[in-house]
């Protein structure tokens, strides 16, 4: 990093000797925090004042091995204003294949994952607006099909097609890891949500749940 004043020459500190930015895969967010895929995986977040950068990806390391080939992805960072994260977009050069999206929600510290229902929406370049009012803040993504997309919180499409979501809840026992018995479930949905399904995965151990049949 340069440290000090430019115009005075300045002083070039070494951060690290081991882990760098692969390509042009960073974004700044608040606070000036750097947030980078490093060269050998993994994301990180340097706070300015020298500190070492901060492997912040633990949760998700082997959906990041699973996604992200240097030699065969792009990937594309931007931080989200609106929704207080880091989005992290996958972008294989095979325009046959979909990329994997990551957000990082920083008030909880949560990854979350997804993808778009068309392979041609994949990014090949990101640009954050800044505008005077927040209807004005927004992410634009220019698409493998050459077309310049807003992310929309409200939209309830993906460019015409419906948004599909889910999410695992559990696992749901006892503290002495006992039989349980489940008669029924009660749901309570927000007003204006869309139609959900929940299903039930039993198995004697969270994994033994996930590949369960419903």
């Amino acid at each position: 990093q340069l440290t000090g004043d430019p115009a005075s020459g300045g002083r070039v500190d070494t951060i690290d000797k081991a882990i760098g930015c692969a390509w042009d895969a960073w974004c700044l967010g608040p606070g000036s925090v750097i947030y980078f895929y490093g060269t050998q995986g993994g994301i990180f977040r340097l706070v300015p004042g020298g500190s070492p950068p901060l492997r912040m990806s633990q949760q998700i390391e082997r959906r990041l091995d699973d996604a992200v080939d240097l030699e065969s992805v792009r990937v594309e960072m931007a931080w989200d204003y609106r929704n207080h994260g880091l989005a992290v977009w996958t972008t294989p050069f095979d325009t046959a294949e979909n990329g994997t999206n990551f957000f990082w929600e920083e008030r909880t510290n949560a990854w979350w994952q997804d993808e778009y229902s068309r392979k041609e929406h994949c990014p090949l370049a990101v640009h954050v607006v800044d505008g005077p009012a927040a209807d004005d803040r927004f992410i634009l993504l220019g698409g493998r099909d050459g077309y310049v997309r807003k992310l929309d919180d409200l939209a309830e499409t993906d460019d015409g097609r419906v948004i599909d979501s889910y999410v695992y809840l559990g696992p749901i026992k006892t503290a002495n890891v006992d039989d349980v018995l489940l008669r029924n479930m009660l749901t309570q949905m927000a007003g204006e949500s869309g139609d959900a399904e929940y299903e039930v995965y039993v198995g004697k151990t969270p994994e033994e749940s996930l590949a369960s049949s419903v």
